[in-house]
């Protein structure tokens, strides 16, 4: 069977996006809105947003009508804490990051997959090889430019609101310690409960203001969607002919992956200081590191276990390269292209993995700006995966 890994990896992901579903779904019944809602807003907490002056939050009860309303907005306003403080916190964490965050993930790489089968299926019919080239550079010129301009659609779109996010703050007070895009959830779900619905009920006074938040709602809600999904589909043209039999790229790629054997500390040194890209993600992993892992406030324990954590993961991240530093001094031969290969990826998983938690889940501990909780995550992920590509890309030139 060809491409029999592609396959199998297509049906583990339909399996699990059909699981999330049915997840979400029992559990979309069991939760009480109403219930949740009058609880939210009957609350004495002088910390809560319901203590909040001049705003009428009753009106949250016409325009959140069912746990997915709910969800976006507890989870949008104060991540995780704010739906832990729910009468029912267990269901409502589950639904939500099921919801909001599996589910959309798992249906942008099913697609990516659905794509990419597609593409194979409609190569095996192609029989010149000069069409199949032509396929390719679709893909990969499509590939390069609605990637760069999905990173500046967001990074537009993100520093119009870096921008404004004092005017944001100074117009609601009580709103201070929440970034520009938690209190556009306010104002969204303030008023009609959708995007564009908000301006039309006066929360904001100043048009200069509507007008700015318009112009990076376009950016951020109709531009980027359109380039992420034009991203997808050139990207499942371009893996497909990486991986098609008709095109030897990724079979020289995984022999480069078996060549290089080092057997001296000296050159295993010498070709890591020549390698850009384990400069690239090193330099955007020390940021990483320093921004969230270090730079936070220190006021509760989960604060100071960020930073712990931080620290235990400086080693575990540069594994693959204190192993090989092991066997390069103890004279011992090893893969070196392999063993960097595993490294570029270690970097790349843990770079994203921080950056995301940490402006996900981790938000309401330790961001209160739009560029940290952001732009930020925006900037070193882009990287990372620009650093890693770039690896890939011009590892076995």
């Amino acid at each position: 069977m060809k491409h029999k890994n592609t396959y199998t990896i297509a049906i583990v992901i339909t399996v699990l996006l059909v699981t999330t579903f049915i997840v979400a779904g029992s559990i979309y019944s069991s939760i009480d809105v109403t219930k949740i809602l009058e609880n939210k807003l009957s609350e004495k907490n002088n910390d809560s947003w319901t203590n909040i002056q001049g705003q009428n939050f009753e009106v949250l009860k016409t325009t959140i009508t069912n746990p997915l309303s709910l969800a976006f907005f507890l989870f949008g306003i104060g991540g995780v804490d704010e739906l832990k403080a729910t009468s029912d916190p267990f269901k409502l964490i589950v639904f939500t990051i099921t919801s909001i965050i599996i589910i959309p993930t798992l249906l942008i790489v099913f697609f990516l997959y659905m794509s990419i089968i597609i593409t194979l299926t409609l190569i095996e019919f192609i029989k010149r090889d000069s069409e199949v080239m032509t396929l390719k550079n679709v893909g990969k010129y499509g590939m390069y430019v609605s990637f760069i301009s999905s990173f500046l659609f967001a990074l537009i779109g993100i520093i119009i609101f870096c921008s404004i996010e004092n005017n944001l703050q100074k117009n609601y007070q009580g709103f201070e310690k929440y970034d520009s895009f938690s209190i556009m959830t306010f104002l969204i779900h303030l008023s009609k409960g959708t995007i564009f619905s908000w301006e039309k009920n006066g929360l904001l006074n100043s048009p200069n203001i509507v007008t700015t938040v318009n112009v990076a709602l376009v950016f951020l809600v109709i531009l980027l969607p359109i380039a992420f999904f034009c991203l997808i589909i050139f990207s499942s043209f371009y893996i497909a002919i990486f991986v098609a039999k008709k095109d030897s790229r990724s079979s020289r790629f995984f022999n480069w992956l078996k060549n290089i054997r080092i057997d001296s500390l000296k050159e295993y040194i010498q070709l890591n200081l020549r390698s850009p890209w384990i400069w690239i993600l090193s330099i955007t992993f020390a940021f990483t590191i320093i921004i969230p892992g270090f730079v936070h406030p220190y006021t509760n324990v989960t604060q100071i276990l960020i930073t712990l954590i931080s620290i235990i993961i400086i080693p575990v991240a540069f594994l693959p390269m204190i192993i090989g530093y092991i066997m390069a001094k103890k004279i011992k031969r090893f893969n070196y292209n392999r063993l960097m290969f595993i490294q570029i990826l270690l970097l790349t998983l843990i770079i994203l993995l921080i950056q995301l938690n940490a402006s996900i889940f981790l938000k309401d501990y330790m961001f209160k700006f739009t560029w940290l909780s952001a732009f930020l995550p925006l900037v070193t992920c882009t990287i990372s995966m620009f650093a890693a590509f770039g690896f890939i890309k011009f590892s076995d030139k």
